[in-house]
């Protein structure tokens, strides 16, 4: 009987106690500027910025790359810890035939909007 109860309670648990939730979960709703999907369940990450004669770069595995107007998104993402200023990058590095990298979104805090 005691084995019963117990195997109730633990798994109870699960469902009672808030678990972190995966830090990707933060992309899932981030849709690109054709209704596609931004994330693909890997491609998107944290992303430093900086304005650069009118461009906006995104620092993505250590360097620096241009990312075109019609990715980006000028929000704010839920979850977000605030460790790259509101900045995130949704794409793939040595894309292959696309070129060097590919982005399929970029975020930025909305309140960037007017900086460039």
């Amino acid at each position: 009987m005691r084995c019963v109860v117990l195997g109730i309670l633990l798994s109870a648990i699960p469902a009672l106690t808030p678990w972190p939730v995966q830090a990707h979960d933060i992309y899932g709703k981030l849709i690109g500027q054709h209704g596609e999907s931004c994330c693909h369940g890997h491609d998107c990450r944290p992303a430093p910025w900086r304005i650069v004669n009118g461009h906006v770069e995104k620092s993505v595995e250590g360097e620096w790359i241009t990312v075109h107007d019609e990715a980006i998104q000028y929000r704010t993402l839920e979850g977000d810890d605030g460790s790259t200023n509101g900045g995130h990058w949704c794409g793939t590095t040595k894309a292959g035939d696309y070129g060097p990298d590919l982005t399929f979104c970029a975020v930025l805090p909305p309140r960037s909007s007017g900086l460039k």
